[in-house]
């Protein structure tokens, strides 16, 4: 096999951090994407190749300039491409793993506000999903026969956010150092 695809990597991995370990392990195990196109937070393309220590660095970045893709690349990263807003660069090595252009505390504060959103969200689909279930039990509202389809939306866009947060908030963040 000299291709499979990884459904929904960005999902499963959902830091940039995170997903740059799990790029970082699929190199070591022979398998790298070799472009990002616009599907690719669904379907991930990973070609096989050889085995090696590869260092990624997925960079959240919303607005880039002509200098930001020049900077990386003389400092030696291939750009890989884009996945949704984030930038995915990488770059082979030998001996110690090269450092990223953003500290580790910053990216680790990034991290923590995106989990804290996704926290938020969550909470507020399950409070939206509580309230709904109140006032359609008490029979107000506009639509008395539909309160128990609104509720369990809410309730299925909520719980899965709030179960990601919780699992993103008990997991200590990725090494510095080295992928697993």
């Amino acid at each position: 096999m000299t291709k499979k695809s990884a459904w929904l990597a960005p999902f499963m991995h959902p830091t940039p951090e995170r997903l740059e370990i799990w790029f970082e392990e699929q190199a070591a195990l022979g398998w790298q994407p070799t472009e990002l196109g616009d599907m690719s937070a669904i379907r991930l393309h990973l070609h096989r190749g050889k085995a090696a220590q590869v260092r990624y660095v997925v960079d959240p970045q919303q607005n880039v300039d002509d200098d930001y893709r020049a900077t990386y690349e003389d400092a030696g990263w291939k750009y890989v491409g884009e996945l949704t807003s984030l930038h995915v660069w990488r770059r082979r090595y030998k001996g110690a793993r090269p450092e990223a252009f953003t500290d580790g505390s910053s990216r680790r504060a990034k991290d923590r506000r995106l989990v804290w959103v996704i926290g938020a969200v969550g909470a507020l689909a399950l409070v939206g999903a509580v309230v709904r279930v109140a006032v359609g039990v008490a029979g107000t509202g506009a639509s008395d026969e539909d309160w128990p389809l609104e509720a369990g939306l809410l309730a299925l866009i909520g719980i899965p956010l709030v179960a990601v947060t919780a699992v993103l908030m008990r997991r200590p963040g990725a090494r510095e150092s080295t992928p697993r």
